[in-house]
């Protein structure tokens, strides 16, 4: 018996027809597109690359907006205050110190070559005045506290160590009492970055349109990053130094070293390791104008280590050792690699 004949498979010969078909078709289309397709300017299809980067807006609107500063300058506006004649009594001073409240018992930090001559007042930002009753000076920095009758909100100093390059610092003024001046300034170097000298300093760049000593530099935690001094154009003591100085004369106690002409301080962070080995000794911070020590050519960031031959550890130990000595005295020190020993006399007992 033969086998039925089997129907020929015309079915699946013309299903791969047409899949053919359609697969040109499809490749047709990529090949007409890609030559029609305008490309850029100079630049090759083997040039191109393969993926577009990514449009610069995009990176910019990824980027968050710039701080609103407002808010700080309200909350730290009501400490700042003008110190003023007590006869002056204008809409706008004819004459005024910048300044700052330290405490809340009435104590404002200024700068002692700023103030009017005269009874004195002190202005606050809302128009509130009141009487000061006592000044204390500080000789060497030129910082001076004064005891005024009111109970003002108070601004705390920083416990950063040193201000570094490139930190933003709101300089801060209240010139008529009716609000605050405020501008934006950045720390653009400090003593050591300049070269050295007498005043262990922080500069601001751009330094503000309005310099006025004793104006508080208010960082970005609303406390006193540095005071603005006289001296050095955009020049302010750190806060590190100020603090000190100010607690002293307000609990009137100045240091020691305050009667040779120069103050001391137990450097610490960044800035210790560029003045050099500060484990042992006091750095120099600041040296009086005129003083012996400025004459001797004792300068901010000299490490003392003995005096009269007696070793110092640090910046209380040189105090103490000074509280007992002569009117002059040998200081032994270092700066950087070099050793030097001066003799300094005491103006000021």
């Amino acid at each position: 018996m033969s086998e039925p004949e089997q129907p020929p498979r015309w079915g699946s010969v013309r299903t791969l027809l047409i899949g053919c078909a359609l697969l040109a078709l499809v490749l047709g289309g990529a090949i007409v597109a890609r030559m029609v397709s305008p490309s850029r300017p100079g630049v090759s299809r083997k040039e191109a690359p393969a993926q577009a980067p990514r449009p610069i807006v995009q990176i910019v609107r990824q980027q968050p907006d710039l701080p609103d500063l407002s808010d700080l300058v309200d909350r730290t506006c009501p400490a700042i205050a003008a110190v003023v004649a007590r006869s002056d009594r204008g809409a706008v001073p004819a004459e005024s110190a910048a300044g700052f409240a330290y405490s809340a018992d009435g104590w404002i930090v200024a700068e002692a070559g700023a103030l009017p001559d005269g009874p004195l007042d002190v202005l606050f930002s809302d128009g509130t005045r009141a009487s000061i009753t006592e000044t204390r000076t500080d000789p060497v920095t030129g910082l001076v506290v004064l005891k005024s009758t009111a109970s003002p909100v108070a601004l705390d100093f920083t416990d950063q160590p040193f201000p570094r390059v490139g930190q933003l610092g709101i300089p801060l003024t209240a010139p008529a009492g009716h609000g605050c001046s405020a501008t934006t300034s950045m720390i653009g170097s400090d003593f050591l970055a300049d070269g050295g000298g007498p005043i262990g300093y922080v500069r601001l760049r751009p330094t503000p349109d309005t310099w006025a000593t004793g104006t508080p530099i208010i960082g970005s935690d609303g406390r006193v990053l540095a005071v603005e001094v006289s001296g050095e154009p955009g020049a302010a003591i750190p806060a590190a130094l100020a603090a000190i100085v100010v607690d002293e004369l307000v609990r009137d106690t100045p240091s020691s070293s305050v009667g040779y002409g120069f103050r001391t301080i137990d450097f610490a962070g960044p800035i210790a390791g560029r003045i050099g080995d500060v484990r042992t000794g006091a750095a120099v911070a600041f040296v009086e104008d005129g003083s012996s020590a400025q004459k001797a050519g004792l300068r901010a960031g000299d490490i003392i280590t003995t005096v009269n031959d007696q070793p110092v550890s640090g910046a209380s130990e040189l105090s103490r050792l000074l509280d007992g000595a002569k009117s002059q005295v040998t200081l032994g020190g270092r700066r950087q690699s070099d050793t030097f020993e001066i003799r300094v006399r005491a103006t000021k007992v």
